[in-house]
């Protein structure tokens, strides 16, 4: 029985996840320059600490839920998901994870030289994580669509 909803819980959290790095791209990011420079720099210091603690836990699960999926039974498409996968982890954990570590440690009255140039390299790796998430849920629903 687990073997069967296995597909289905990793389609759902991959779902999640893209959903999710969507929203930070389209609904996030254009409303955050809107504001002035101390604000925002609050404003994003507030959205790394509340999303450090969930975006784990959503990440993790369809990882370890596709990595299983595609172990039971492999396809070129569950691969392939998984390379977006592997690309989105490495975008994530050695990009931006680190500017959001550093970020932490602003003081929006006092921006390191380099701030903007750091916020505009974090929203190319979100633009490479949005991408492959959605990549990595288009992979794996392809890859269950029944074949008729």
């Amino acid at each position: 029985m687990i073997a069967l909803a296995l597909p289905y819980a990793a389609l759902f959290f991959l779902g999640l996840l893209a959903g999710i790095e969507v929203l930070v791209m389209f609904g996030l990011r254009g409303p955050l320059k809107v504001l002035p420079v101390e604000p925002q720099i609050v404003m994003r210091q507030a959205l790394v600490r509340r999303l450090r603690i969930v975006v784990p836990l959503v990440a993790l699960t369809p990882v370890a839920l596709s990595i299983a999926t595609t172990v039971r039974a492999f396809s070129m498409l569950r691969g392939y998901g998984l390379g977006c996968i592997v690309v989105w982890l490495l975008a994530t954990f050695f990009g931006t994870v680190p500017i959001n570590k550093a970020l932490l440690a602003w003081h929006a009255e006092a921006l390191p030289a380099d701030w903007q140039a750091k916020i505009r390299t974090w929203e190319r790796l979100d633009t490479v994580r949005m991408f492959t998430a959605i990549g990595a849920f288009a992979l794996f629903l392809a890859a269950d669509v029944p074949k008729s």
